[in-house]
């Protein structure tokens, strides 16, 4: 159980003699025994004792969180604008999960369902003109990094093609990393598919949500049809090629009890796959406590950790807030909250993540400009209500400045503020508990 302080100090004890002291927005963990815990519980410690914990950034005073709380308000105030490009080249799909979070977004949003499934290539080629040619003498990129995501891309194939081509064209003479990622389903995938994925060095995205009993309840077609089989055959045809294939796999109400966790990783495992996304339906809460989502999901990492699968997911993230340092920027649950990503829709709607049915600004194909403009300002509002010190909803919350709310999409359709903190709580107690026992000071 994680206990407070003073000064947003908190506290969760590890064993007998161990515990392990955080702070709520700056994370800097560290361990202490029972007997130098029961003195800083008490206020009461020789300078020998308080300079070693000042050296672990324990001070008496809280000038950790207001040192924070500015870092926060530089960053807004800095804030010119994102680094990658998210291009939504289809908001259709040929699938029809219950879960998926593009379609319990944008549902809600008129903007996103009233106009053009379908980005065209040349408002595609304004926007990569753009970004390319005049975004970095604004923002000094040392890396392009593109995005194609939202619904399903391959539905847009040949859009896809021309985008990849035009792409290459301008940036093959240019000293500038590039880096591209696709999600996608696969169900699309065909040998023209993966020549350009090959080619152009396309990174991948695939949701598979457990073994075939398991996925085929959830990842179907329109007309119910399993989708298993063919998204490992075109797992393993990418992998040959040499893709780079990343698994996301969701817990839902339909696959939670079902899905094995050793012969899931061990089926990815055999097949080359390296890294795994597991995460519960993170739009809605599935129904079991967030002991039971978490203790599923901790089997999941400590089998991956024997399996050698990298295992991901944002039941991880305020725990890997929490433990790494940054004193470039502040923590935050996504770097789209951040506003490190700009979305372009094909119904002109610029959002801050891939699957957001709210716009933060509009975009004319004459003056993208403009619109990124807009972007900037409404993504300063955006950020100075959920970021570290200044999101209401998580004041004296443990893990306030490392989950900040969690994922923003949970509370834009459900409009609730605390429906998956138990989730982030129990996970990040359950890591700790996991991952410290040394250490100490």
């Amino acid at each position: 159980m994680m206990k407070k302080l003073e000064n947003h100090y908190y506290y969760q004890k590890i064993n007998e003699d161990e515990y392990f002291i955080f702070h709520s927005t700056n994370g800097e963990p560290f361990i202490v025994t029972s007997d130098i815990f029961k003195a800083i519980e008490q206020n009461n410690f020789n300078k020998e004792t308080q300079k070693e914990l000042e050296e672990v950034n324990y001070f008496k005073d809280d000038r950790v969180y207001l040192s924070d709380h500015k870092k926060t308000l530089e960053y807004i105030d800095n804030y010119s604008g994102p680094n990658v490009l998210d291009l939504v080249i289809s908001e259709s799909c040929n699938l029809a999960c219950h879960m998926c979070s593009h379609a319990h977004t944008t549902e809600q949003s008129e903007e996103r369902n009233l106009s053009s499934k379908i980005l065209r290539f040349e408002d595609a080629k304004k926007w990569i003109d753009y970004y390319v040619d005049y975004y970095p003498k604004i923002k000094k990129l040392n890396r392009y990094i593109f995005h194609y995501g939202a619904a399903e891309p391959l539905i847009n194939k040949k859009g896809f093609f021309k985008i990849l081509e035009y792409i290459d064209q301008k940036t093959r003479n240019k000293d500038v990393e590039l880096e591209q990622l696709v999600n996608t389903n696969l169900t699309l995938l065909d040998d023209e598919v993966i020549e350009y994925l090959v080619k152009y060095n396309v990174k991948v995205s695939v949701g598979l949500d457990g073994l075939k009993e398991q996925n085929d309840s959830i990842r179907i077609t329109k007309r119910g049809e399993g989708t298993f089989n063919t998204i490992i055959n075109n797992i393993k045809k990418l992998l040959d090629r040499g893709v780079s294939v990343g698994v996301a796999l969701t817990l839902t109400d339909r696959n939670f009890e079902k899905v094995d966790p050793h012969k899931f990783l061990s089926t990815m495992k055999n097949i080359g796959v390296g890294t795994v996304l597991v995460d519960s339906d993170f739009i809605n809460h599935i129904n079991y406590s967030g002991d039971e989502i978490t203790n599923k999901l901790m089997t999941f990492w400590k089998i991956g950790e024997n399996l050698d699968i990298e295992i991901i997911g944002s039941w991880r993230t305020p725990f890997s807030n929490m433990t790494t340092e940054n004193d470039d920027e502040p923590k935050s649950f996504c770097t789209s909250l951040l506003g490190k990503n700009l979305t372009v829709t094909p119904s002109k709607c610029l959002t801050f993540c891939t699957y957001s049915g709210e716009p933060l600004a509009f975009y004319s194909i004459d003056d993208i400009d403009a619109g990124v403009k807009q972007f900037i300002e409404q993504m300063k509002l955006l950020m100075n209500s959920r970021l570290p010190t200044v999101c209401e909803q998580c004041k004296d919350c443990p893990i306030e400045g490392h989950c900040s709310g969690g994922c923003y999409l949970t509370y834009e359709v459900t409009k609730k503020k605390h429906s998956m903190c138990d989730i982030y709580l129990s996970a990040t107690k359950k890591l700790i508990q996991y991952k410290y026992t040394e250490q100490v000071i």
